[in-house]
């Protein structure tokens, strides 16, 4: 950490009279071992001077599942999910949950042998005849006057106890977790605030606590460390990690008085900050940086879109503009025929405003997007780039925007949105190529533009690519009727109609999971999406993609296809390698058997087969898919799409539902497709078979099929 931080960070923030919060922590979690996992529980933040947190979730940043704080006489207790009800009954003693609801109720009452406990249903004039509350029954959208009521409830001895799933609120009601959040409101003056996110289990099942890391997690006191280097009372090696401080940096609201004023001043004098590029990312030993970022990337929000600037580091990603780049203007007539993001081939300048007029139609349902780059990365350890650089705001008949990275820019139209017509100014062109719409000779003027990033825009999908990649492309159009063509085979194989929204491609330096990850958009990595050594990028490359395919882009449209009701516990990363094989054969020409991913499962598989375990066939996505593909190497592709019509045809009354109730669908629905009885090759792997499935008497009058395992040389 550079010198110049150290009495800038003491001047900040005075160390607060922290009290020894140990013993209350104990009593909250008195003969506790493991809290079970109800559902999937979100976050908590622990930022005031006297809250802390209870118990943490795991995973390599683990964050508060629940967390408590005295305030004025009273005390609060807050839990990112649904495990306040089990205090309105009689105590379970074998049940964690209980006991640590009737924990929470004893220290909220401050060890009261008899607890008078109430909830919010009844009138604010009669929560002083309770010692403590429960969050139960409270209004969806409680007035000020509620929310100062319970505030003063708990400042003049109450004891509150709130769960809430936060992130399931967020997606539920839409709305702003961090300002409209009932808890939040009430509890944040208080210290503590529900987060966003999931929470990890730390074992098996739930939360232990003798993997509990809570009293690494304080916000406030990550923050007040520093202070207490300059006075000889810290150690810079024991320094706790920063993303307690970053995760209360995205969680406290705008009316903060406690940490948040300390934050806006420490981002503003901050001298010689550093900013996360592709070639000096910042890790994790970064973490004075990665705060600094934290806070520019939620204050430049507050700044009046005429002030804001282009952030260090936009230069290298999403990229620079030329400064000689003409600045334009164009009008765009859209519709929601194929809703999502409407490509404009437009790019717009980090730090510069665009500006956008509504000249017909009705903008309700569009919105303005700048930048395709929407995996956020603040749980990684390492950013190459800034952790979230897209915006996107709700179209009006005028509106400006300007953010600190820029890109491309997008109008989105949800599916019943009316048709539109708009002037963008304040943006410079870049590639886009339109599928029978660009002809070659404007594709030789268009592919030049100045933008950093370019788009090919199928009847389909939609390729986004470093403009470098298409400088040299001359068939972009051969590019595009490839990829349709895999989204026609995958819908084919899945037997249901094209979707209306049109997939999309779009690489990055990093993303949120994994190596590539489905959804909309696909995320990559920029390997695929790159020229190299004098070759096309491999996304563009037809030729190399009509011989080889690219098993990875098929495995995650795959995913986009998969369904539930024949994809059970295991197989996530299996029934979508079914559509890798299937555009293999129908675009590469490839025979799914002899495909190169597969053939380098089948050692394993024999293996297997030798001594199958059904639990082991599960866990190893290259074996499972070998029974699927024998299945297709004797009965073909138009199998598979008999079956999974079949799905569309059921009463949802009657879709399976268990993993049991899926496999054994499936077997029967197959058996019955090819008029043979599979059960016997199903039972060499070791597929579980309900009694049902065993006696089924339809299967029983087919001619059985034992299969075709002379490959496995059994």
């Amino acid at each position: 950490m550079p010198r110049k931080l150290l009495p800038l960070l003491a001047t900040l923030l005075l160390a607060p009279n922290f009290i020894a919060q140990e013993s209350d922590r104990a009593d909250l979690l008195k003969g506790i071992e493991v809290l079970p996992r109800n559902g999937v529980p979100g976050t908590v933040s622990a930022f005031g001077p006297e809250a802390f947190a209870i118990l943490t979730g795991g995973g390599k940043q683990p964050l508060p599942v629940a967390g408590a704080a005295r305030f004025g006489k009273g005390r609060v207790v807050l839990i990112a999910h649904s495990y306040v009800d089990p205090a309105t009954r009689e105590l379970d003693e074998d049940d964690a949950r209980s006991v640590f609801a009737h924990n929470v109720v004893r220290w909220l009452s401050n060890g009261k042998k008899k607890v008078k406990v109430g909830t919010l249903k009844v009138s604010p004039k009669k929560w002083g005849q309770y010692d403590v509350l429960l969050w139960t029954g409270a209004p969806d959208w409680p007035d000020e006057e509620w929310v100062t009521s319970l505030q003063n409830y708990v400042n003049k001895g109450g004891g509150l106890f709130a769960g809430w799933c936060p992130w399931g609120w967020k997606q539920v009601t839409n709305r702003d977790l961090r300002e409209d959040n009932p808890i939040n409101q009430v509890a944040s003056p208080m210290g503590l605030v529900l987060g966003d996110g999931y929470n990890d289990a730390n074992q098996a099942g739930g939360y232990a606590t003798s993997k509990n890391q809570a009293n690494q997690v304080h916000a406030g006191k990550v923050f007040t460390y520093y202070s207490a280097i300059t006075t000889g009372g810290g150690k810079r090696d024991k320094a706790p990690p920063f993303y307690p401080l970053i995760h209360a940096v995205d969680s406290l609201p705008k009316a903060d008085s406690i940490l948040l004023p300390k934050l806006r001043e420490f981002a503003e004098r901050m001298p010689n900050p550093k900013a996360p590029t592709p070639e000096n990312p910042l890790k994790e030993k970064d973490g004075i940086y990665r705060l600094w970022v934290a806070l520019q990337s939620r204050f430049w929000k507050d700044t009046k879109v005429e002030n804001r600037v282009a952030f260090l580091g936009a230069s290298e990603f999403p990229g620079a503009v030329p400064d000689n780049a003409q600045r334009s203007e164009k009008s765009l007539s859209l519709n929601s025929n194929r809703p999502g993001w409407q490509s404009t081939g437009l790019y717009l300048p980090a730090g510069e405003t665009l500006s956008i007029e509504r000249i017909a139609g009705n903008p309700t349902g569009w919105s303005l997007r700048i930048g395709c780059h929407r995996d956020t990365l603040w749980h990684k350890p390492s950013w190459p780039r800034w952790p979230e650089i897209t915006q996107e705001l709700p179209l009006s008949s005028e509106l400006v925007m300007a953010t600190p990275w820029g890109g491309s820019v997008y109008l989105v139209a949800k599916p019943k949105a009316e048709k539109i017509k708009v002037t963008i100014s304040g943006t410079v062109a870049a590639p886009i190529f339109e599928l029978g719409k660009t002809t070659t000779k404007e594709w030789e003027r268009i592919r030049k533009a100045p933008g950093p990033w370019a788009e090919l825009v199928g009847q389909e999908c939609v390729i986004t690519v470093p403009s470098e990649s298409v400088r040299e492309l001359k068939n972009p159009g051969e590019v595009l009727e490839f990829w349709d063509g895999v989204i026609a085979a995958h819908c084919k194989l899945g037997a249901e109609p094209i979707p209306r929204q049109k997939e999309r491609f779009v690489p990055d330096v990093l993303i949120s999971a994994g190596y590539m990850h489905s959804g909309y958009p696909v995320m990559t990595h920029l390997d695929v999406a790159e020229p190299g050594n004098s070759k096309l990028a491999p996304v563009v490359d037809v030729k190399k993609l009509r011989k080889e395919g690219s098993w990875g882009h098929f495995h995650e449209w795959g995913h986009n296809r998969q369904k539930g009701n024949w994809t059970f516990s295991g197989t996530g990363e299996v029934t979508c390698n079914l559509f890798s094989l299937h555009a293999g054969d129908k675009l590469c020409g490839i025979t799914p058997w002899e495909n190169p991913w597969l053939e380098g499962q089948k050692k394993a598989a024999a293996k297997y087969l030798k001594d199958p375990d059904f639990s082991k066939w599960r866990s190893s996505a290259g074996i499972a898919l070998v029974i699927y593909a024998m299945l297709q190497r004797e009965f073909g592709w138009e199998a598979f799409e008999k079956v999974f019509a079949e799905y569309y045809l059921m009463d949802k009354a009657n879709l399976p539902k268990s993993d049991q109730e899926k496999q054994d669908t499936f077997l029967r629905l197959f058996s019955i497709t090819v008029k043979r009885d599979l059960r016997p090759m199903f039972a060499r792997w070791a597929w579980p078979m309900s009694e049902n499935i065993m006696k089924d008497k339809n299967l029983g009058r087919l001619k059985k099929w034992e299969g075709d395992f002379r490959w496995a040389k059994l």
